[in-house]
């Protein structure tokens, strides 16, 4: 990732006339003012609340820290590799259905690279459900809970997709994220995203839109504070966030 250089650098070196610059320092300087003059990069963050969309961000900017909620749209600045970046954080909470969707509308007719969508397998976690709800009596998460989440993650998407345009969007990436929670239904999670109910919602743009589905785990945090699936460490861990960073860097080649 490339540090910031100021215009105020570039035209004191330029004003250098006879100075030196070697061939490496040239590369760098060209590298950076190609990085200031190049139009920042829109991809939107969708998902519901609680599913990681703002630690996935934490996660690209290196930064990890476990961030707030997100309450309102928060457009998120920075570089990767030589791509200004602006993530577009959208509210998840479903009170805030009316305010998302005419913000979303904003966006897209405004255009944007691409948009990551973030779900869990369910396992999103929300403060306004007891534990009584979500755990059964042997303190296994219950079915009948994760069964319903994935359902409103379904519904979630006739929010904004059928708002999108041929235009508008040039790919979609579904962030399967939380994997150190589902890793042991690995079977059931790829059925579900690539085969199943979610991946036909997505049927009438997949000629037109790039749609690409991807493993993730922003970060390895028991669900609720209770257990894990015990069977992601930190090397999966990073080896998923490389993945992404190196399918999103192609995505942004391509696109150029």
């Amino acid at each position: 990732m490339t540090d910031p250089i100021s215009w105020k650098t570039i035209v004191t070196v330029a004003k250098a006339g006879n100075t030196i610059i070697d061939d490496k320092k040239r590369s760098e300087l060209i590298k950076k003012f190609n990085l200031l003059t190049r139009k920042k990069r829109k991809i939107v963050v969708f998902g519901l609340s609680g599913t990681g969309k703002s630690q996935f961000i934490s996660c690209i900017k290196n930064n990890l820290i476990i961030a707030d909620r997100t309450d309102t749209t928060v457009k998120i600045k920075f570089n990767l590799d030589d791509f200004p970046i602006q993530f577009i954080d959208t509210p998840g909470q479903a009170a805030r259905e009316y305010p998302r969707k005419e913000e979303i509308k904003k966006i897209l007719k405004n255009g944007v690279e691409g948009i990551i969508n973030v779900v869990s397998f369910g396992y999103e976690e929300n403060p306004e459900h007891t534990l009584d709800k979500i755990f059964d009596s042997k303190g296994d998460v219950k079915d009948s809970f994760l069964k319903l989440n994935r359902k409103v993650e379904v519904e979630r998407l006739a929010e904004w997709l059928p708002l999108m345009q041929p235009s508008d969007v040039n790919w979609i990436i579904n962030l399967v994220n939380k994997a150190d929670l589902w890793w042991g239904e690995i079977d059931e999670v790829n059925g579900h995203y690539l085969n199943g109910e979610y991946n036909k919602a997505f049927s009438n743009i997949n000629n037109y839109t790039n749609v690409i589905t991807i493993p993730f785990c922003s970060i390895i945090k028991p669900y609720y504070d209770t257990k894990t699936s015990g069977l992601i460490g930190e090397i999966e861990k990073e080896q998923m966030h490389n993945h992404l960073i190196k399918q999103l860097l192609n995505l942004l080649k391509y696109d150029k």
